[in-house]
């Protein structure tokens, strides 16, 4: 069987790859780190509208392109690749594909155009202080209201939470684990900044005290919808991670080949080659396996929980090796801030924790495999 990406995904990825060269350049990453600069509206825009970005992974009647997971890593491989500093994952992976496995229909018909159009941000709010892929451990209630759902109770390192206008809820309802829609505006609910090791990407805690919602799908069903959207981030968040990684990799080459001491070029030293070669077979070996966890799932072949959670856990790994070896490959000046070789390192740590870290992730694989 050929897992070879195909003439049309090609020249996809290639399309995507140039518009974040020339709209997510080191420099618009520096002016969101350094000038906390707010979200580029008219990037959001242009991705959402002339590239169809947002609406990759939704069906055709709710105004997407009706593709795939697949094609949903290529753009977020190529989002890490530029260290995109925009809500794309938070609302697409995350938002999107939770009202999608909620099952709502009537929710989906009016929350995902808008999702698709660029007209709204939203994120998933499923993580408190234990592991979110332990649904038990959620905390957060939700009473029925005459007006609705009122919902109580506090989430952790909630992606992109201070620029949603949205946030998808894990709750419990009287009749078990349920997700409900949340807005941002109500003065029921409390956004506050986390402090965060990758400023490329802010996480927030929500803090809601009876704040309105509306129930996405059957009350108290929500797991399985809530399990396949986990895997999904699980695959989306190693796309993103392959990308970063290959982006290290570009930067190590790039340095080795103009950077000279004792008369050469540093890239003709055996160390120099050996780090470089390594980041390359960590690239290739984290993307084959992302990309076959994506069409796994896609297809419905395969477990997806297990491939899901080796994806994750080696594309974290190699995305952090990468970097790391960028750094030592680069010597003291990566180490300066005024380098973005630290801006790489950072995403590639931090975003290794997010919804679960690459340790709790080997534990569900050993589990998963009866170990």
């Amino acid at each position: 069987m050929n897992f070879e990406l195909d003439s049309e995904q090609e020249a996809f990825r290639d399309g995507v790859r140039k518009f974040f060269e020339q709209h997510s350049a080191p420099a618009d990453v520096r002016r969101f780190v350094d000038g906390g600069e707010p979200r580029d509206e008219q990037l959001w825009r242009t991705m959402a509208t002339e590239l169809g970005l947002h609406g990759i992974a939704l069906d055709d009647e709710h105004g997407g392109a009706g593709a795939g997971l697949v094609e949903l890593a290529l753009v977020l491989e190529e989002a890490g690749r530029a260290l995109l500093c925009s809500p794309l994952l938070a609302t697409v992976l995350l938002a999107a594909t939770a009202i999608q496995d909620s099952g709502d229909v009537r929710a989906a018909a009016h929350w995902l155009p808008l999702i698709a159009d660029g007209d709204l941000v939203a994120t998933l709010a499923v993580t408190e202080d234990g592991d979110p892929f332990d649904l038990d451990t959620v905390a957060t209630v939700a009473t029925p209201t005459p007006a609705g759902w009122a919902l109580t109770g506090r989430k952790r390192f909630v992606v992109d939470g201070d620029r949603a206008d949205v946030v998808i809820v894990a709750a419990n309802t009287p009749r078990g684990l349920s997700i409900l829609a949340v807005d941002t505006s109500s003065e029921n609910v409390t956004i506050q900044p986390e402090p965060v090791l990758d400023l490329t990407r802010p996480l927030s805690t929500v803090t809601m005290n009876e704040a309105p919602g509306s129930l996405l799908g059957v009350e108290g069903n929500a797991r399985p919808g809530v399990e396949r959207t986990l895997r999904r981030a699980a695959i989306g968040l190693a796309a993103e991670q392959v990308g970063v990684a290959q982006a290290c990799l570009d930067m190590a080459i790039d340095y080795a080949k103009t950077r000279h001491q004792f008369g050469r070029a540093i890239g003709s030293f055996q160390a120099i080659k050996h780090q470089c070669a390594d980041i390359l077979v960590d690239v290739e070996a984290s993307r084959t396996l992302t990309y076959f966890a994506a069409w796994s799932m896609a297809s419905g072949t395969g477990d997806d929980a297990l491939l899901a959670e080796m994806a994750a856990a080696y594309a974290s790994d190699a995305a952090y090796r990468a970097a790391a070896r960028n750094l030592q490959i680069h010597g003291g000046i990566g180490y300066t801030w005024e380098h973005d070789a630290h801006l790489l390192f950072k995403r590639a740590t931090a975003s290794a924790h997010i919804l679960r870290s690459p340790s709790a992730r080997r534990l569900a694989i050993a589990d998963g495999m009866g170990l």
